[in-house]
């Protein structure tokens, strides 16, 4: 039965669906590399994205994301706002989520409850992710922000906050028979959540299940 899933969370624990076989463990994390932001960030709002105005983030919180893994890694810096982020349109390279890394060394964060990844728009009915770290992610860390699910529209049961092994991968780059490894879920003041391999980790917001693997190729 296909329910809407209205969800303000908060990331304190681990929210993670694991496709089958995927790894996910938790290591010692690269130091990452500087962005041109205040502080060594790769920020979006340098990449056109503006919290609180009612438009589209999607796009710059994207390309920051894209660019802190081009660089090697780096840190994704989310002020204090509501970023609200739409489904990656048709030709993306994860078409099942808001944002997507196959990267590594990279670090998301925000600076506590006030910065807030919002997803909105018509999911129509189909499975979604704000945030989905697909194969080929490593070394990622989310921390210091809430990820809302409540504008959002035509959600159905399959709407997650954090997909960890999505299935989404290409021929082009190898990513198909690579896991996901070392992802760290945590605020400023919890500790570090171990996710052992194979494990499956659920909220409220997320079931159990994924949908199978997909080529982009």
């Amino acid at each position: 039965m296909k329910r809407n899933r209205r969800r303000a969370l908060l990331v304190t624990t681990a929210i993670a669906i694991l496709s089958l076989g995927t790894a996910v463990v938790v290591q010692a994390a690269a130091v990452p590399k500087a962005g041109s932001g205040a502080g060594g960030c790769f920020d979006p709002a340098a990449f056109g994205a503006v919290p609180d105005d009612g438009a589209d983030d999607r796009a710059p919180v994207q390309a920051a994301i894209d660019a802190a893994s081009d660089a090697g890694g780096g840190t994704v810096c989310l002020g204090s706002g509501r970023w609200r982020v739409s489904r990656a349109p048709a030709g993306s390279y994860d078409r099942f989520a808001a944002l997507s890394t196959h990267g590594a060394h990279v670090t998301i964060t925000g600076t506590g409850p006030g910065s807030v990844l919002e997803l909105v728009g018509d999911q129509q009915a189909a499975a979604v992710a704000v945030l989905s770290l697909d194969p080929g992610a490593s070394d990622i860390t989310v921390q210091r922000l809430r990820i809302d699910t409540s504008a959002a529209t035509g959600t159905d049961e399959q709407t997650h906050a954090i997909a960890i092994g999505s299935g989404v991968c290409t021929t082009a780059n190898g990513t198909c028979s690579m896991p996901v490894t070392d992802v760290t879920v945590r605020t400023s003041s919890s500790p570090t959540r171990r996710l052992p391999a194979r494990a499956r980790a659920t909220a409220s917001a997320c079931s159990a299940t994924r949908p199978p693997p997909r080529s982009s190729a």
